[in-house]
């Protein structure tokens, strides 16, 4: 049949299958990003032979693997659940991949890495401190190995949510109240709008690239520094947003600065990485919720 086969409902599986246009199929657990995702079939990928019959049935040229359990604070408690989807699951996918010649992304997270450092490259060595980044990264090994012509996106990402749930949708809501945010100082990324994101996934499996590719903005913004942009782009006052610092009462440590270097990806793919402030102005576009 071909076509590219989403794996995964949730917010980045909405956008990829939109992102791939109406030959595309979505194969999820469930609808995770909210009433308008259009799931095809069901799957649990931690179940290997209803993968490998999805896979079968459906005969697509590319598999993009955005499932994953990405509660941090709830797998902290439990790692074998974090292991059973982010790990063995994406073994899963990835065997069934290879075993039906299908060029597979694998998307995992910057999260890999302790936040010690800044700007990381593909080759610097990652150093989880949570377990849903440990889970992640065992994901990334299960892929390669399971598949080794397959392609590893590491990526953080921000937009609207469909039914909402997303950093984005949390900060414009506060906003529209009329509430302050706090925006953590203290945390560094260099995230994508979701689409863009998708985009640039779906080019990457139109490539010959195997192996890591680092996506995201070319600059560093701590979460504070992006709720103001994003307070600004959406019509609200800055200044609701206040800067705060990461502390305790969260079961998960999180690193503190998780900057990506994308010059890889900067050389092999045309799409565009967009700036924060463009990739808001396209979140901005829509009809306030």
């Amino acid at each position: 049949m071909g076509g590219v086969l989403v794996v995964g409902g949730g917010f980045l599986g909405g956008a990829v299958l939109a992102a791939a246009g109406p030959g595309a199929s979505l194969a999820s657990r469930s609808g995770g990003a909210g009433v308008d995702v259009r799931v095809d079939v069901r799957v649990d990928i931690r179940d290997v032979e209803a993968v490998d019959a999805v896979v079968e049935r459906i005969a697509p040229d590319i598999i993009i693997n955005c499932a994953a359990a990405t509660d941090v604070d709830l797998l902290e408690g439990d790692p074998a659940y974090a292991r059973a989807v982010n790990a063995l699951g994406a073994g899963n996918v990835a065997r069934a991949a290879q075993r039906y010649s299908a060029r597979l992304v694998h998307v995992s997270t910057d999260s890999v890495f302790d936040g010690e450092g800044e700007w990381y490259t593909e080759s610097d060595a990652p150093r989880p401190v949570n377990e849903y980044a440990r889970s992640k990264l065992e994901g990334e090994e299960e892929a390669m190995s399971a598949a080794p012509g397959c392609a590893v996106a590491r990526a953080n990402m921000y937009g609207r949510r469909p039914g909402g749930g997303s950093l984005l949708d949390w900060i414009e809501g506060r906003l529209r109240r009329g509430e302050e945010v706090t925006g953590f100082a203290d945390i560094v990324f260099n995230p994508l709008e979701v689409g863009n994101l998708a985009a640039a996934l779906l080019e990457l499996a139109r490539t010959g690239h195997r192996g890591i590719m680092h996506l995201g903005c070319g600059r560093a913004l701590s979460k504070y520094e992006f709720a103001r942009e994003a307070a600004s782009a959406l019509g609200y006052d800055p200044a609701l947003v206040r800067r705060g610092a990461s502390g305790g009462g969260r079961a998960a440590k999180r690193p503190r600065n998780t900057t990506l270097d994308c010059s890889l990806a900067r050389s092999v793919l045309k799409t565009g990485l967009a700036d924060v402030r463009e990739g808001l102005a396209v979140c901005g576009a829509g009809e306030p919720r």
